[in-house]
């Protein structure tokens, strides 16, 4: 599949950024968060703006019964290293 958005960054005041992205299922993996084991589908995105010479790849453990992800290891910036997140549970209403 393949998706365009449009991004804002702080540093340059770059507003507008166009992304490029083609995600991939790379298949089922098992995750463990807080002493938690999951059944996860791994998903790559895999990122481009021409505009400033930006290709990164992301990565998302998608729970393979309802679709929520549970992990993630993105790039928010071009100059920061990638930032993983681990949700514990899931928000309650």
């Amino acid at each position: 599949m393949t998706w365009h958005r449009s991004i804002d960054l702080d540093k340059g005041s770059t507003f507008g950024l166009d992304i490029d992205a083609t995600f991939e299922n790379l298949g089922e993996q098992r995750v463990t968060i807080a002493d938690v084991d999951l059944e996860t589908v791994l998903i790559r995105e895999t990122c481009r703006s021409r505009l400033v010479a930006w290709d990164h790849t992301n990565f998302y453990w998608v729970d393979r019964y309802d679709g929520f992800v549970w992990k993630s290891r993105q790039h928010i910036a071009r100059t920061f290293p990638p930032i993983e997140i681990e949700v514990l549970k899931p928000f309650a209403a």
